[in-house]
């Protein structure tokens, strides 16, 4: 049963190297987790396309931005023929693909993986990660000075938040700096006081 198979605990072996920052070990535990589960279940079982994403993810994370992007585009080949392209479970992908690209000073081919990953997670209604796409968007449209797409973009990420933890939630705190940073910019000035007031009163609570 694939469910209690090696993949499974050389993936969650690597999940723990990640969390404690030790991503060369995370990455020699993830591919023995591909191995395991392309000898057993092929390379395009979707078990491999979970994998070769964190995989991405890992490489990002080491610095190693055109591996990270040539394995986040496998992840998403295989992910898009089980699932189709909307599913939600692509956003993940579009996002790590996203980052890699702008790490690697290419916006031009980051924006269409953040639009895409924005509707997976729309699609299935991921509130958390539709806050992390967002929140790369916004800063995405600072940088390019397109402010009202910059501001639409951060009051998302607020409302998403909002609902998925509640108005006292502390990572709330940096959006509203961005969003009063945006508004401050915008000259809509009650606003931006508005949100940076808002901030300091969720770090004073």
């Amino acid at each position: 049963d694939p469910g209690f198979s090696p993949m499974n605990a050389f993936f969650n072996l690597s999940a723990v190297y990640a969390t404690a920052g030790r991503f060369d070990e995370a990455l020699a535990a993830n591919d023995r987790a591909i191995t395991w589960a392309s000898q057993h279940l092929g390379a395009d079982h979707p078990a491999v396309g979970k994998y070769r994403r964190h995989r991405a993810l890992l490489l990002l994370n080491l610095g190693r931005l055109a591996e990270a992007i040539e394995e986040g585009q496998a992840a998403l080949q295989i992910l898009t023929s089980w699932y189709g392209p909307d599913d939600v479970r692509l956003a993940g992908v579009h996002l790590h693909l996203a980052d890699a690209f702008l790490r690697n000073g290419d916006a031009k081919a980051a924006l269409p993986h953040l639009d895409r990953g924005l509707a997976c997670a729309r699609a299935g209604e991921d509130l958390d990660v539709i806050a992390e796409i967002q929140s790369q968007r916004a800063i995405f449209f600072i940088r390019t000075n397109e402010l009202d797409q910059a501001a639409t973009a951060a009051a998302e990420v607020v409302d998403s938040i909002t609902r998925r933890r509640g108005p006292r939630a502390l990572s709330l705190i940096d959006p509203l700096m961005v969003k009063g940073y945006i508004a401050r910019e915008q000259d809509r000035l009650a606003d931006s006081e508005r949100d940076f007031q808002s901030a300091l009163t969720l770090c004073e609570q």
